[in-house]
């Protein structure tokens, strides 16, 4: 009966764990942190910046859930994760490679790009709407 009482309040602690996790993720300003990267949640819009290598970041963007489908450009199964870092502020979110920075503006929700502490590119705003896919 003891080990019972253990286990139930194992796995309880667990899903208490993921359930926090979850939310957190999903708040407004949240952080998610994983093996390859970060998901970020800004008002109704979530943001998967992913680390492929030192030189490829995979960004998706969605309202609600992300898609499944693998990507019909990397195949990522077998590469290795790279060394990348992660830094919080109050004002942004900067995910960085030994090549590239990325920063997400927890106020707009834009990312800009840098390589070599030059700016390479930078998102002026983004919008949903239904695509032809969706059916």
């Amino acid at each position: 009966m003891n080990d019972e009482i253990k286990y139930a309040s194992f796995y309880f602690s667990i899903l208490i764990f993921i359930t926090f996790s979850s939310s957190y993720a999903s708040s407004s300003g949240g952080i998610l942190k994983y093996d390859r990267g970060v998901i970020l949640s800004l008002d109704s819009m979530k943001v998967k910046i992913e680390v492929i290598s030192p030189v490829i970041i995979h960004v998706e963007s969605s309202p609600s859930l992300f898609s499944k489908k693998s990507s019909l450009i990397v195949n990522n199964v077998n590469i290795p994760v790279p060394r990348w870092s992660v830094e919080e502020t109050r004002r942004e979110v900067k995910v960085e490679t030994d090549s590239l920075l990325v920063r997400f503006s927890r106020a707009t929700g834009n990312l800009k790009f840098y390589k070599d502490e030059n700016l390479i590119l930078s998102e002026s705003g983004r919008t949903f709407g239904k695509d032809s896919s969706d059916k």
